[in-house]
């Protein structure tokens, strides 16, 4: 009987102490990441945005990581506007997203060039209306995983 009960504390000890060492050294780092790249991409968006429409204001911007539905590791944010402030169609929209943000990047010295079939570090994977609201996904081609999540997409494509 105390052998017993001595094995059920030890199994939830081991489980506890899993938990612990996952979460500070696999959770917190990635969400420590997460949220440093994310603040790197709505620097870039609110950029991009104030030079495709100077006179809107960009603190209608909502962001968020899409990496719980894509898996961990995956630098890639989903980006609302309102559809009422846009005065261009989402192709053209798209075309100038990318060339600001393919710009920003050159400015500001996101290296893309150990990879030469990336030409910028930011990457507008998807963009769509819904529900009177222009989204559009950035990824953030700063790690491997994310490069393989655009990879990816480019395949179901």
């Amino acid at each position: 009987m105390i052998l017993l009960f001595q094995v059920i504390i030890g199994l939830i000890l081991a489980v506890v102490l899993y938990n612990l060492i996952h979460y500070f050294f696999v959770t917190r780092p990635t969400q420590k990441r997460l949220k440093i790249s994310q603040a790197i991409v709505d620097q870039a968006i609110k950029y991009a945005l104030q030079k495709i429409m100077p006179d809107e204001s960009s603190e209608q911007l909502k962001s968020q990581a899409i990496a719980n539905v894509w898996g961990r590791g995956v630098m890639a944010f989903e980006y609302e506007l309102p559809q009422n402030i846009m005065q261009l169609s989402i192709s053209e929209f798209k075309q100038l997203l990318i060339k600001e943000l393919h710009e920003y990047s050159a400015d500001h010295h996101f290296d893309a060039s150990s990879t030469p079939e990336i030409q910028s570090i930011f990457r507008v994977t998807d963009i769509w209306e819904l529900d009177g609201n222009l989204h559009f996904d950035v990824a953030f081609l700063i790690n491997q995983t994310t490069i393989e999540y655009v990879e990816d997409l480019n395949r179901l494509k």
